[in-house]
């Protein structure tokens, strides 16, 4: 497999936070399940090989195909689907209100799903997909995604001048809605509203994502380390708020995913 990363320059740093290329890619179960990890992605086929999502979780016998590309927006709860086989493809991770912000996606109505973008709205992106199919080095397709993003960035803006509250919100570890309200200037109404706008989720379930996320680092060290521990360093009250917090995003305790075979991360094989 050949695999590549690409970080951008600012000022698509602020909305996407990685490019990733893989080419060669076969999986090593038949399924694979992402965890939510707050960062929306779009994904871009780079060969002809059907992609298929799981919508039943108990019935897997039934996939879902999924379009040449697609969209996921903010993730509550894990999603599977078929493991790919020789697969191409580029994966834009974006920051959590990146992907409305550039798109124009309304965040909020896409929670928990993998879309095809054109059906929600004219994105452009089967175009960029067959100019990226042509061009065979990685950094001429991150030159057609940076001028792709680049263009869209030009034309939009954020809402009703809540960018920075939106945007540093991963600065606010301990930050409640009321805290936001007081030190923004913003009514908890407006900030709330506009959270579900963005980036599809409010800021309390957003904070606890972003600790989970933290955990899950944490577990992937390669020293021990107690729950306990792990419950402290992530902002959590004690050890049971933090396996029942860690259970209802991902569907299983911390100890069940220590011993889950992980293709990475946030990526775990499935039989």
């Amino acid at each position: 497999m050949i695999l590549n990363f690409h970080i951008s320059d600012y000022p698509i740093r602020n909305f996407i936070s990685s490019i990733i290329c893989y080419e060669g890619y076969t999986g090593s179960s038949n399924f694979e399940m992402l965890l939510p990890d707050g960062s929306p992605r779009l994904i871009i086929t780079l060969d002809d090989n059907p992609r298929y999502s799981i919508t039943n979780a108990e019935n897997t016998n039934k996939p879902t195909r999924l379009s040449s590309s697609w969209i996921t927006g903010f993730l509550s709860r894990p999603i599977i689907y078929l493991s790919e086989k020789n697969a191409s493809t580029i994966s834009v991770q974006f920051e959590a209100y990146g992907l409305a912000h550039l798109l124009k996606v309304p965040a909020n109505e896409i929670n928990n799903q993998l879309l095809d973008p054109e059906l929600i709205s004219s994105t452009g992106l089967a175009e960029l997909r067959e100019k990226l199919i042509l061009k065979k080095a990685f950094k001429d397709r991150i030159a057609l995604l940076e001028t792709f993003f680049l263009k869209k960035l030009s034309n939009t803006e954020f809402r009703s001048g809540i960018k920075e509250v939106i945007m540093n919100f991963g600065t606010y570890d301990h930050a409640t809605l009321k805290s936001l309200s007081v030190e923004h200037k913003y009514s908890q109404k407006h900030i709330l509203s506009e959270f579900k706008k963005s980036i599809g989720t409010t800021p309390k379930k957003l904070q606890t994502l972003n600790r989970i996320n933290r955990a899950i680092k944490l577990l992937n060290e390669p020293q021990s380390i107690s729950f306990a521990q792990i419950a402290y360093s992530c902002g959590f009250y004690d050890q049971t708020h933090f396996i029942k917090k860690f259970k209802e995003v991902t569907l299983m305790t911390p100890g069940a995913y220590v011993k889950r075979n992980k293709a990475y991360p946030h990526v775990i094989n499935l039989d």
